[in-house]
Protein backbone atom coordinates (compact mmCIF):
# COMPACT_ATOMS: atom_id res chain seq x y z
CA UNK A 1 0.00 0.00 0.00
CA UNK A 2 3.04 2.59 1.12
CA UNK A 3 4.45 2.06 -2.38
CA UNK A 4 1.29 2.38 -4.13
CA UNK A 5 1.02 5.55 -2.57
CA UNK A 6 4.53 6.66 -3.37
CA UNK A 7 3.74 6.23 -6.83
CA UNK A 8 0.50 8.18 -7.01
CA UNK A 9 2.48 10.59 -5.44
CA UNK A 10 5.55 10.93 -7.65
CA UNK A 11 2.95 11.07 -10.35
CA UNK A 12 0.64 13.44 -9.36
CA UNK A 13 4.07 15.66 -8.35
CA UNK A 14 5.00 15.18 -12.46
CA UNK A 15 1.77 15.92 -13.57
CA UNK A 16 1.24 18.83 -11.83
CA UNK A 17 4.83 19.81 -12.29
CA UNK A 18 4.17 19.54 -15.98
CA UNK A 19 0.67 21.65 -16.15
CA UNK A 20 2.43 24.37 -14.15
CA UNK A 21 5.40 24.37 -16.27
CA UNK A 22 2.57 24.44 -19.46
CA UNK A 23 0.77 27.27 -17.94
CA UNK A 24 3.82 29.56 -17.07
CA UNK A 25 5.87 29.27 -20.24
CA UNK A 26 3.60 27.92 -23.10
CA UNK A 27 0.31 28.74 -22.76
CA UNK A 28 0.41 32.55 -22.61
CA UNK A 29 2.87 32.52 -25.49
CA UNK A 30 0.24 30.58 -27.99
CA UNK A 31 -1.11 33.42 -29.87
CA UNK A 32 -1.80 32.44 -33.58
CA UNK A 33 -3.32 29.47 -35.68
CA UNK A 34 -0.49 27.40 -35.84
CA UNK A 35 -0.02 28.15 -32.08
CA UNK A 36 -3.14 26.80 -30.98
CA UNK A 37 -2.96 23.63 -33.63
CA UNK A 38 0.36 22.69 -33.18
CA UNK A 39 0.93 23.55 -29.21
CA UNK A 40 3.91 25.77 -30.45
CA UNK A 41 4.64 28.86 -28.00
CA UNK A 42 5.67 31.43 -31.06
CA UNK A 43 5.13 34.37 -28.16
CA UNK A 44 2.92 37.49 -28.82
CA UNK A 45 5.40 39.74 -29.32
CA UNK A 46 5.36 38.98 -33.43
CA UNK A 47 1.77 38.92 -33.54
CA UNK A 48 1.67 42.47 -32.14
CA UNK A 49 3.91 43.27 -34.56
CA UNK A 50 2.60 41.97 -37.64
CA UNK A 51 -0.96 43.42 -36.30
CA UNK A 52 0.42 46.97 -35.90
CA UNK A 53 2.55 46.73 -39.38
CA UNK A 54 0.49 49.40 -41.34
CA UNK A 55 -1.49 52.07 -39.34
CA UNK A 56 -5.20 51.89 -40.27
CA UNK A 57 -6.62 55.46 -39.62
CA UNK A 58 -10.13 55.49 -41.71
CA UNK A 59 -11.95 51.57 -41.87
CA UNK A 60 -12.80 51.09 -45.78
CA UNK A 61 -14.51 47.19 -45.09
CA UNK A 62 -18.17 47.44 -43.44
CA UNK A 63 -19.22 43.66 -42.80
CA UNK A 64 -22.69 42.75 -43.81
CA UNK A 65 -25.13 39.71 -44.26
CA UNK A 66 -27.17 38.96 -46.96
CA UNK A 67 -30.48 40.63 -45.42
CA UNK A 68 -28.52 43.96 -45.38
CA UNK A 69 -27.79 44.45 -48.99
CA UNK A 70 -30.40 46.39 -49.77
CA UNK A 71 -29.09 48.90 -47.45
CA UNK A 72 -25.91 49.07 -49.29
CA UNK A 73 -25.27 51.92 -52.44
CA UNK A 74 -26.16 51.14 -55.62
CA UNK A 75 -23.14 49.51 -57.95
CA UNK A 76 -21.41 48.78 -54.58
CA UNK A 77 -18.04 46.57 -54.60
CA UNK A 78 -18.80 43.33 -52.52
CA UNK A 79 -16.32 40.57 -51.80
CA UNK A 80 -17.86 36.93 -50.44
CA UNK A 81 -15.01 34.61 -49.04
CA UNK A 82 -13.73 32.41 -46.97
CA UNK A 83 -11.42 32.84 -43.66
CA UNK A 84 -8.82 35.24 -46.34
CA UNK A 85 -11.85 37.31 -46.17
CA UNK A 86 -12.49 37.40 -42.73
CA UNK A 87 -9.04 39.94 -41.95
CA UNK A 88 -11.57 42.89 -41.58
CA UNK A 89 -9.36 46.07 -40.98
CA UNK A 90 -6.10 44.01 -41.13
CA UNK A 91 -7.74 41.85 -44.79
CA UNK A 92 -7.10 42.69 -48.50
CA UNK A 93 -10.78 44.55 -48.65
CA UNK A 94 -9.56 47.24 -46.30
CA UNK A 95 -6.12 48.47 -48.41
CA UNK A 96 -8.65 47.76 -51.91
CA UNK A 97 -10.68 49.90 -50.32
CA UNK A 98 -8.10 52.63 -49.11
CA UNK A 99 -7.30 52.59 -52.28
CA UNK A 100 -9.97 53.14 -54.10
CA UNK A 101 -11.57 55.37 -51.81
CA UNK A 102 -14.45 53.31 -51.45
CA UNK A 103 -16.34 51.16 -48.70
CA UNK A 104 -15.81 47.46 -49.54
CA UNK A 105 -18.96 45.42 -48.16
CA UNK A 106 -18.06 41.74 -47.52
CA UNK A 107 -20.84 39.63 -46.82
CA UNK A 108 -20.71 37.07 -43.95
CA UNK A 109 -22.07 33.86 -43.55
CA UNK A 110 -21.11 30.70 -42.43
CA UNK A 111 -18.57 28.09 -44.11
CA UNK A 112 -20.79 25.45 -44.30
CA UNK A 113 -22.03 27.01 -47.63
CA UNK A 114 -18.95 27.93 -50.19
CA UNK A 115 -18.78 31.72 -51.29
CA UNK A 116 -19.31 30.52 -55.12
CA UNK A 117 -23.06 28.78 -53.87
CA UNK A 118 -23.68 32.12 -52.13
CA UNK A 119 -22.82 34.37 -54.99
CA UNK A 120 -25.29 32.13 -57.17
CA UNK A 121 -27.55 32.17 -54.67
CA UNK A 122 -27.49 35.95 -54.76
CA UNK A 123 -27.35 36.76 -58.23
CA UNK A 124 -30.33 33.97 -58.87
CA UNK A 125 -32.21 36.43 -56.19
CA UNK A 126 -31.57 39.49 -57.82
CA UNK A 127 -30.08 41.44 -54.09
CA UNK A 128 -26.93 42.21 -56.37
CA UNK A 129 -27.49 45.69 -57.92
CA UNK A 130 -26.23 45.43 -61.86
CA UNK A 131 -23.32 47.46 -62.23
CA UNK A 132 -22.32 46.26 -58.98
CA UNK A 133 -18.70 44.57 -58.52
CA UNK A 134 -18.74 40.94 -56.91
CA UNK A 135 -15.41 39.67 -55.67
CA UNK A 136 -15.62 35.74 -54.66
CA UNK A 137 -12.53 34.89 -53.15
CA UNK A 138 -11.35 31.22 -52.25
CA UNK A 139 -8.24 29.32 -50.68
CA UNK A 140 -6.51 27.57 -53.16
CA UNK A 141 -6.50 23.98 -50.95
CA UNK A 142 -10.64 23.89 -51.16
CA UNK A 143 -10.81 25.80 -54.76
CA UNK A 144 -11.13 22.81 -56.44
CA UNK A 145 -13.61 20.76 -54.49
CA UNK A 146 -15.98 24.27 -54.25
CA UNK A 147 -16.21 24.97 -57.45
CA UNK A 148 -16.75 21.10 -58.92
CA UNK A 149 -19.79 20.80 -56.24
CA UNK A 150 -21.18 24.40 -57.41
CA UNK A 151 -24.96 24.52 -57.64
CA UNK A 152 -25.84 27.51 -60.17
CA UNK A 153 -29.42 27.13 -59.95
CA UNK A 154 -29.33 27.43 -55.87
CA UNK A 155 -31.26 29.68 -54.54
CA UNK A 156 -31.59 32.01 -50.87
CA UNK A 157 -32.87 30.46 -48.31
CA UNK A 158 -36.03 32.57 -47.26
CA UNK A 159 -34.74 32.09 -43.79
CA UNK A 160 -32.76 35.13 -42.12
CA UNK A 161 -28.77 34.39 -42.38
CA UNK A 162 -27.46 33.19 -39.14
CA UNK A 163 -24.94 35.78 -37.43
CA UNK A 164 -21.91 34.42 -36.76
CA UNK A 165 -20.21 34.54 -33.26
CA UNK A 166 -16.82 34.03 -32.71
CA UNK A 167 -14.70 32.36 -30.04
CA UNK A 168 -11.08 33.35 -29.22
CA UNK A 169 -10.18 30.09 -30.72
CA UNK A 170 -7.87 29.30 -27.79
CA UNK A 171 -8.06 26.01 -25.88
CA UNK A 172 -8.37 25.71 -21.93
CA UNK A 173 -5.85 25.48 -20.02
CA UNK A 174 -6.18 21.54 -19.40
CA UNK A 175 -7.09 20.31 -23.15
CA UNK A 176 -4.06 22.57 -24.46
CA UNK A 177 -1.64 20.49 -22.38
CA UNK A 178 -3.44 17.05 -23.33
CA UNK A 179 -2.96 18.57 -26.89
CA UNK A 180 0.73 19.31 -25.84
CA UNK A 181 1.45 16.09 -25.24
CA UNK A 182 -0.14 14.33 -28.34
CA UNK A 183 1.90 16.82 -30.48
CA UNK A 184 5.27 15.72 -28.81
CA UNK A 185 4.64 12.28 -29.35
CA UNK A 186 3.78 12.89 -32.99
CA UNK A 187 -0.12 11.24 -32.81
CA UNK A 188 -2.56 13.48 -35.24
CA UNK A 189 -0.34 16.76 -35.08
CA UNK A 190 -1.85 18.70 -38.26
CA UNK A 191 1.67 21.34 -38.01
CA UNK A 192 4.29 20.23 -40.76
CA UNK A 193 7.39 21.88 -40.74
CA UNK A 194 10.34 22.78 -43.53
CA UNK A 195 13.61 24.09 -43.26
CA UNK A 196 13.83 26.62 -46.04
CA UNK A 197 16.76 28.03 -48.32
CA UNK A 198 16.28 31.41 -46.77
CA UNK A 199 14.94 33.67 -44.18
CA UNK A 200 11.21 34.61 -45.38
CA UNK A 201 9.91 35.47 -41.76
CA UNK A 202 11.02 37.88 -39.26
CA UNK A 203 10.14 36.44 -36.02
CA UNK A 204 12.73 37.10 -33.06
CA UNK A 205 14.12 33.56 -33.09
CA UNK A 206 12.84 31.49 -35.93
CA UNK A 207 13.36 32.82 -39.60
CA UNK A 208 13.88 29.73 -42.03
CA UNK A 209 11.06 27.21 -40.60
CA UNK A 210 7.69 27.08 -42.89
CA UNK A 211 4.74 25.83 -40.50
CA UNK A 212 1.83 24.70 -42.76
CA UNK A 213 -1.56 23.32 -41.73
CA UNK A 214 -2.24 19.46 -43.16
CA UNK A 215 -4.70 17.29 -41.42
CA UNK A 216 -5.40 14.01 -42.61
CA UNK A 217 -7.70 12.33 -40.37
CA UNK A 218 -11.06 13.19 -40.49
CA UNK A 219 -11.79 12.30 -36.79
CA UNK A 220 -9.67 15.00 -35.93
CA UNK A 221 -11.48 18.23 -34.52
CA UNK A 222 -11.02 20.09 -38.08
CA UNK A 223 -11.26 17.04 -40.14
CA UNK A 224 -9.04 16.88 -43.34
CA UNK A 225 -7.86 20.17 -44.43
CA UNK A 226 -4.12 21.59 -45.41
CA UNK A 227 -1.83 22.84 -47.86
CA UNK A 228 -0.72 19.06 -48.50
CA UNK A 229 -4.48 17.46 -49.92
CA UNK A 230 -3.59 18.79 -53.48
CA UNK A 231 -2.49 14.92 -53.63
CA UNK A 232 -5.96 13.76 -53.13
CA UNK A 233 -7.16 15.58 -56.17
CA UNK A 234 -7.78 13.97 -59.41
CA UNK A 235 -6.89 15.55 -62.14
CA UNK A 236 -9.54 15.57 -64.39
CA UNK A 237 -11.27 17.32 -61.34
CA UNK A 238 -8.88 20.96 -62.21
CA UNK A 239 -10.83 20.72 -65.92
CA UNK A 240 -14.46 20.78 -64.14
CA UNK A 241 -13.65 23.30 -61.83
CA UNK A 242 -12.35 25.60 -63.88
CA UNK A 243 -15.24 25.08 -66.43
CA UNK A 244 -17.46 25.68 -64.07
CA UNK A 245 -15.28 29.68 -63.00
CA UNK A 246 -16.02 30.28 -66.36
CA UNK A 247 -19.67 29.54 -65.71
CA UNK A 248 -19.87 31.46 -63.05
CA UNK A 249 -18.58 34.22 -64.50
CA UNK A 250 -21.46 33.68 -67.55
CA UNK A 251 -23.85 34.10 -64.81
CA UNK A 252 -22.82 37.17 -63.44
CA UNK A 253 -22.16 38.57 -67.28
CA UNK A 254 -25.88 38.05 -67.74
CA UNK A 255 -26.94 39.97 -64.63
CA UNK A 256 -24.52 43.10 -65.53
CA UNK A 257 -22.46 42.39 -62.61
CA UNK A 258 -18.60 42.61 -62.95
CA UNK A 259 -17.30 39.68 -61.28
CA UNK A 260 -13.79 38.88 -60.02
CA UNK A 261 -12.23 35.54 -58.55
CA UNK A 262 -9.75 35.91 -56.07
CA UNK A 263 -7.69 33.04 -55.25
CA UNK A 264 -5.67 33.40 -51.99
CA UNK A 265 -2.51 30.91 -52.83
CA UNK A 266 -1.85 28.70 -50.23
CA UNK A 267 1.07 29.59 -48.31
CA UNK A 268 3.02 26.13 -48.90
CA UNK A 269 2.69 27.17 -52.28
CA UNK A 270 4.10 29.82 -52.29
CA UNK A 271 6.87 29.09 -50.47
CA UNK A 272 7.55 25.92 -51.91
CA UNK A 273 10.55 26.86 -54.17
CA UNK A 274 12.09 27.99 -50.88
CA UNK A 275 11.83 24.12 -49.23
CA UNK A 276 15.20 22.44 -48.81
CA UNK A 277 14.25 18.65 -48.91
CA UNK A 278 12.32 16.86 -51.18
CA UNK A 279 8.84 17.91 -51.01
CA UNK A 280 5.61 17.46 -53.08
CA UNK A 281 4.93 19.67 -55.84
CA UNK A 282 1.38 21.63 -55.75
CA UNK A 283 -0.08 21.82 -59.41
CA UNK A 284 -3.01 23.25 -59.17
CA UNK A 285 -2.76 26.67 -60.59
CA UNK A 286 -0.33 25.73 -63.36
CA UNK A 287 -3.20 25.93 -65.84
CA UNK A 288 -5.49 28.30 -64.27
CA UNK A 289 -7.01 30.72 -66.69
CA UNK A 290 -5.16 33.44 -67.49
CA UNK A 291 -8.47 36.02 -67.80
CA UNK A 292 -8.34 39.91 -66.36
CA UNK A 293 -11.12 38.92 -63.98
CA UNK A 294 -8.88 35.77 -62.62
CA UNK A 295 -6.80 37.02 -59.51
CA UNK A 296 -4.23 34.53 -59.27
CA UNK A 297 -2.49 35.26 -56.05
CA UNK A 298 0.56 33.19 -56.42
CA UNK A 299 2.93 34.85 -59.04
CA UNK A 300 2.80 37.77 -57.29
CA UNK A 301 3.22 36.67 -53.97
CA UNK A 302 6.00 33.84 -54.70
CA UNK A 303 7.76 37.38 -56.69
CA UNK A 304 7.87 39.53 -53.59
CA UNK A 305 9.32 36.27 -51.78
CA UNK A 306 12.03 35.92 -54.31
CA UNK A 307 12.47 39.53 -53.79
CA UNK A 308 13.22 39.57 -50.19
CA UNK A 309 10.16 40.46 -48.66
CA UNK A 310 9.50 38.93 -45.15
CA UNK A 311 5.99 37.78 -43.82
CA UNK A 312 4.08 37.80 -46.78
CA UNK A 313 2.26 34.87 -44.75
CA UNK A 314 2.41 34.98 -40.78
CA UNK A 315 5.01 32.61 -39.61
CA UNK A 316 2.23 31.03 -37.19
CA UNK A 317 -1.07 31.40 -39.31
CA UNK A 318 -2.19 29.60 -42.65
CA UNK A 319 -2.96 33.07 -44.00
CA UNK A 320 -1.09 36.03 -44.99
CA UNK A 321 -0.42 38.77 -42.78
CA UNK A 322 -0.98 42.77 -43.70
CA UNK A 323 1.50 43.07 -45.68
CA UNK A 324 0.37 39.74 -47.79
CA UNK A 325 -2.94 41.41 -47.59
CA UNK A 326 -1.59 44.62 -49.22
CA UNK A 327 0.03 43.30 -51.80
CA UNK A 328 -2.93 41.42 -52.95
CA UNK A 329 -5.07 44.50 -52.55
CA UNK A 330 -2.99 46.24 -54.50
CA UNK A 331 -2.45 43.82 -57.40
CA UNK A 332 -6.26 42.90 -57.19
CA UNK A 333 -6.62 47.12 -57.80
CA UNK A 334 -4.52 46.79 -61.00
CA UNK A 335 -6.67 44.39 -62.37
CA UNK A 336 -9.88 45.80 -60.97
CA UNK A 337 -9.03 49.03 -62.96
CA UNK A 338 -8.21 47.34 -66.13
CA UNK A 339 -11.80 45.42 -66.15
CA UNK A 340 -13.04 49.39 -65.22
CA UNK A 341 -11.86 50.57 -68.31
Amino acid sequence: MKRFLLKFIVLFILLDGYIAWYAITVYPNLCGEMDNLGQIPFGSEYTLRMDSVYPINDIFIQNIYADQIDSTPAKAIYTIGDSFSAQDKLGYQQFLGESLGDTIYNILHHFEISAEDLFCQLINSGLISPGSTVIVESVERSMVKRLCEIKLDGQLSQEPPQRITNGNGKMDLLNGAASKIRMTLGYKNPIVRYKTSIDLFSHSTIHNELYIFNSKWDSYEYGQDGDLLFQNIDSQAYDIAFSNLYRLKELAHAKNIRFMYLIAADKYDVYEPFINKEHPRNPTLDNCPDEPWVVNTKPILQEKAHQGIKDIYRINDTHWSPIGAKLVANYLKKKYDNLAQ
